[in-house]
């Protein structure tokens, strides 16, 4: 380990110890004087205002626990925001058993929180050194499971070794008589697997079909092929495949083909507006569509659609086609004259059973209906299918082609939902400005394709040191923008600074000769810079100086420097 590395590493532990020590045990004490609160005799008729302040509590030690690499500090406190989040949005009574569970779970954040200061504090007892000194927020976490099937030859087994298992744990069998058992124990969420033809099937084609039929959750399964012809791709399709990877593939198309499939949906629960006004419905389909592992949002007035919108974005409206003030069709129309709405799908209910009443609904735009009494069943399956399809395609759009990664206006998008956030929350966030040194040298002297593979290797770094509520985009040619949540500008500095030194160590290859290449970087943060445009600014010209400074190094804005 270099002696900078040590350093830095050093610093990042210091910086989680004084966290451990003196935030975290302050912010789980102001939780625990509201849950104190809520659970007197005294609460009835505050209880709205002590509920607000623990949410606001709660939530806030949601990420930054996280951030700090507290998975299950953070879970804890994420159950309390979403019993209070249950509670207002459904409009219900918050109940005694709502509160003993709150007492119990800050009970069990007091606990956690003890305990991880006497792990903090054996930690530094050892004296340990290395890797480990910081799991907070650069840590390697794998997302999930990946199962590979192949021959143990086989170049897809020697790629998902050398680079999917960076980001996932990879777990290698031969025979697809073990495949429904490995993906059980593991709870894994990608399959990839060496099409093999039988004619003009794949070969165990029943065995792969059984496999979302035998587990409990959805699997994505990919075929990578090097016969790509149209026999081969239906085979793939019939046998229950999500994608298809042709060989030989670049470096990074398997890994970005299993990142977009846990992308659509792994992490981030759908999300479902509905708009209706009967309560015995609202509370059946709402129940169904949480329990279904999605997050449900009420609209009962729909004047307060746009609202709801706004706030929630939702991938899957639920619409009564009689509502009061205006008919479905109506505000499905409104909704759908919203620029960032549209193709958002919207499922309408209705009595109606005419066949003519139905293709009425289709032809002015809505993207499917069901007729009551809803089956349940149906239904769950009917909008998460939406929903993912949905999600895809929008995924598409808002994705850089060559990297995977965020476009411009999608990162510009989302810097600016992150800087609301973290108004509200009153949580640092920062922004940094990346570019790479000397890129045109690398396209005029290597090629274009070389600059391309460039690109999509740094690319790659930033996803995998950043968090993944983090937010990478590409600005535009060899330029990134990254969003980080919930850190000061010089904690990010020192994150940046030292994957700034990584990515310089990486060698590439091109006509028999070896170069590595460089980037600088700006950092700017809020609150000090105090909107998305000011930040960007303020980042860009940090950028500038640290060019001017020399490259290769990365430079804080002297608006987000502490005053002296």
């Amino acid at each position: 380990m270099s002696k900078t590395n040590s350093e830095f590493l050093a610093t990042l532990e210091a910086i989680k110890k004084e966290y451990v020590s003196n935030s975290l045990p302050t912010q789980i004490a102001d939780i625990k004087i509201q849950c104190d609160a809520i659970s007197s005799d005294h609460a009835a008729s505050n209880l709205d205002e002590h509920l607000t302040k623990l949410y606001a509590g709660a939530h806030k030690l949601t990420g930054s626990s996280g951030t700090f690499g507290f998975a299950e500090i953070s879970a804890v406190s994420r159950e309390i925001c979403d019993l209070i989040e249950d509670h207002q949005t459904d409009l219900t009574p918050f109940t005694p058993e709502n509160i003993d569970r709150v007492v119990t779970l800050t009970d069990q954040l007091q606990k956690l929180a003890e305990r991880t200061a006497k792990q903090m504090n054996d930690k530094n007892a050892d004296a340990i050194e290395g890797d480990n000194a910081w799991d907070g927020a650069i840590s390697l976490t794998h997302k999930g499971t990946v199962v590979v099937l192949c021959d143990p030859s086989s170049d897809t087994l020697s790629y998902a070794n050398k680079f999917v298992d960076q980001e996932y744990n990879v777990v290698h069998i031969e025979h697809v008589k073990a495949l429904y058992s490995t993906v059980l124990d593991n709870r894994a969420d990608v399959v990839v697997i060496d099409l093999k033809l039988e004619g003009d099937h794949v070969s165990e084609c029943s065995e792969l079909l059984k496999l979302n039929s035998l587990t409990e959750h959805e699997v994505s399964v990919v075929f990578v092929a090097s016969q790509t012809d149209m026999v081969a791709r239906l085979a793939a399709v019939r046998a229950g495949g999500n994608a298809f990877v042709a060989v030989p593939f670049e470096d990074n198309e398997l890994m970005d083909t299993i990142d977009r499939l846990f992308d659509n949906g792994k992490y981030a629960p759908y999300r479902i507006l509905i708009v209706d006004n009967d309560k015995e419905f609202i509370e059946w389909a709402s129940a169904a569509i949480r329990d279904a592992g999605m997050i449900c949002e009420v609209v009962t007035d729909p004047i307060k659609t746009l609202d709801a919108l706004a706030s929630f974005v939702p991938e899957t409206i639920i619409m009564d086609i009689s509502i009061p003030d205006c008919t479905g069709q109506e505000l499905a129309n409104v909704i759908l004259q919203q620029e960032t709405f549209v193709g958002t799908p919207i499922m309408f209910l209705s009595e109606e059973r005419r066949r003519e009443g139905r293709i009425d609904v289709v032809r002015h735009g809505s993207y499917n209906y069901m007729a009551k009494p809803v089956d349940i069943e149906e239904l769950i399956t009917t909008i998460r299918g939406q929903a993912a399809r949905f999600r895809s395609l929008r995924s598409r759009m808002v994705k850089d082609g060559l990297t995977g990664l965020n476009n411009s206006t999608m990162t510009r998008r989302l810097l600016e939902q992150q800087i609301d956030n973290a108004r509200r929350t009153n949580l640092p966030l920062s922004f940094i400005m990346i570019d790479i040194d000397n890129f045109k040298h690398v396209n005029d002297t290597y090629g274009h394709a070389v600059g391309d593979k460039v690109l999509r290797v740094i690319s790659r770094l930033l996803k995998l040191r950043f968090r993944s509520n983090d937010v990478v985009g590409r600005m535009g040619g060899e330029e990134f923008g990254v969003v980080v949540a919930g850190t000061t500008g010089i904690t990010t500095t020192k994150i940046c600074d030292q994957i700034r030194a990584d990515f310089a160590e990486i060698q590439f290859e091109s006509m028999g000769k070896s170069f590595s290449c460089k980037f600088s970087a700006g950092v700017a943060e809020f609150p000090c810079c105090n909107s998305s445009a000011d930040i960007m600014e303020k980042a860009d010209k940090a950028l500038y100086d640290a060019k001017r400074a020399g490259r290769n190094n990365v430079v804080l804005s002297t608006h987000s420097q502490p005053k002296t």
